[in-house]
């Protein structure tokens, strides 16, 4: 019966399923199985799309403000949800839990000392089951317990002062991927040290399992990885890009679109798009090729 589909639907939607969160909405919209609650179906719709579930999309015309958060630093990343609940890294440094019906505030985890640049969440949070997954602007990957907010592990990615991970992290099997950056490029100085990656870490504990340099050798500094993965489950491929060199002469991956064997962290191939890009904000004219 529709009251039964209602607790089906309910379930699936609380392990994260858009389209069970999408149709769970259509019930209180029209108040079958479950009361008609406008507000709740509205707040069920806009998860359902945020999941990913096109079909919640049409909604949006009607959507009015439900519930807004603020006082907050600022934030750049985009939330992500699950069961409910989105979750979220500010510029202050900490990490919230935001309940999706009514806007209040679960849990908050303070992830760095949150003052000034080096204190700032710019990336987007993985969530799964039992983790919440973000970096931070003190060069660290953490993972909290999706519950509580509690840090399960806090790993640090590149011992460069400047480090700074905007990738988002991304899950393959029991494998986060993230690119690693840094904000060196903003500093007056004539002599660059920072040089990118992209790393395999293990979900469960953090160990590093693999490390493939953006920036090595003989090439200039600098080939931050400021974007995240996309896998190719198929291929067993991990594709990811690269930013520019900090200091000549830019190397064959920079500015490059990289195609990475996530077993094992080796180069499948690279395409590069802009040769010889060198720049920081304080480069000569005409501040790289581009």
């Amino acid at each position: 019966d529709d009251a039964e589909a209602a607790r089906w639907y309910q379930a699936a939607a609380d392990r994260g399923f858009a389209r069970a969160t999408r149709n769970l909405a259509r019930m209180y919209e029209t108040g079958r199985g479950v009361p008609q609650d406008d507000a709740r179906a509205l707040a069920l719709y806009r998860e359902a799309a945020a999941g990913g579930e096109a079909s919640a999309h049409y909604k949006v015309g009607q959507l009015t403000e439900a519930w807004r958060v603020d006082g907050l630093a600022g934030v750049t990343s985009t939330p992500a949800t699950w069961g409910g609940t989105a979750y979220v890294g500010t510029w202050s440094g900490a990490a919230r839990a935001i309940n999706l019906a009514d806007g209040s505030t679960l849990w908050e985890r303070q992830l760095t000392p949150g003052t000034g640049p080096t204190g700032m969440v710019d990336d987007s949070p993985l969530v799964t089951a039992d983790r919440v997954y973000l970096g931070d602007a003190q060069g660290r990957l953490q993972a909290l317990d999706r519950a509580t907010g509690a840090v399960v592990w806090s790993e640090r990615l590149d011992p460069h002062p400047l480090t700074r991970i905007f990738s988002s992290p991304v899950l393959v099997d029991d494998l986060l991927v993230v690119g690693v950056a840094s904000v060196e490029l903003a500093l007056p100085v004539s002599d660059f040290t920072f040089r990118g990656s992209v790393v395999g870490l293990d979900a469960a504990t953090g160990a590093e399992r693999w490390r493939l340099p953006t920036s090595s050798g003989t090439d200039g500094a600098g080939v931050s990885v400021w974007s995240s993965a996309a896998v190719d489950r198929e291929r067993g491929l991990a594709y990811i890009g690269t930013g520019q060199a900090y200091e000549a002469p830019a190397g064959p991956l920079s500015d490059s679109l990289l195609a990475i064997r996530y077993a094992t962290g080796e180069l499948a191939w690279s395409r590069q798009f802009t040769p010889d890009d060198v720049y920081t904000f304080f480069s000569p004219p005409p501040l790289g090729p581009d």
